[in-house]
Parts: structure tokens; C-alpha cells; sequence
């Protein structure tokens, strides 16, 4: 899970989310944070044939369904899904899902780990 917040009250760029989700490295960037937890996930005792779900939860303003959708295709391009399906023979998946939500979504989801909105109206 990933938490992203561009509602921080007295933020000093309340832009950079928006502005950063414009250029690639911001995808980039959280695949390779996918990645690198993987080693750990894979590596952990009683994490063996756990069905791996990787959440991008976002709290924006501007964060529609239109935006989380595009949001969750540009990242989903560069997780392990196509790497996992061209693999033979791998004893588990890389990655079984994965799924951009705002906070309401993600309390919904998960009510005994709820998030509490930074700003008002969302």
C-alpha cells in the first residue's frame, strides 16, 4: 500500500502531486518501491503463497474516478503483471492485483485500518 496526499493543510507546493503525475519517473518510481518491497514480502516467513494486492491510495483534490483510473493503468504497466504471465513456471505470482482508490474507497475495503481525511471534502 501506498499513501499519496496532496491536501495537506499549509503544504508548501500543493501542486508537485499534480504536476509530478505528468511525467514518467513519478510511475517509475512506484513500481520500484513495488519491487523492492517484493524482496522482503517474498523473503518473510508465513508470507509463502499469500496473495500479493498492492494498493495506491490517493488523496487529492482533483482525484476523480477518470483520474484514478488513468492513475491505475499507468502504473499497472509497470508492475510485474506481463513479466509474471511471459515467466514459466514460477511457484507463486509476482503481484495478483492491484488497484488505485481514495480514502473512502480504502475505509470501505478495509474498515479495521482506516484512514481519517486530511482536508475537508474528501
Amino acid at each position: 500500500m501506498e499513501y499519496k496526499n496532496s491536501n495537506i493543510p499549509n503544504a508548501v507546493n500543493p501542486q508537485a502531486f499534480e504536476n509530478s503525475i505528468k511525467e514518467d519517473k513519478h510511475y517509475v518510481k512506484i513500481a520500484r518501491k513495488y519491487y523492492d518491497s517484493l524482496i522482503y514480502i517474498n523473503n518473510k516467513t508465513g508470507c509463502e503463497n499469500k496473495i500479493k494486492k498492492y494498493y495506491y491510495v490517493i488523496e487529492c483534490s482533483k482525484a476523480d474516478s477518470v483520474l484514478r483510473k488513468y492513475l491505475a493503468g499507468k502504473i499497472k504497466s509497470r508492475l510485474p503483471f506481463s513479466l509474471q504471465k511471459n515467466l514459466s513456471g514460477m511457484k507463486e505470482n509476482l503481484i495478483d492485483n492491484f488497484e488505485v482508490v481514495n480514502i473512502h474507497e480504502w475505509n470501505e475495503k478495509f474498515p479495521d485500518y482506516r484512514f481519517k481525511a486530511c482536508a475537508d471534502g474528501i
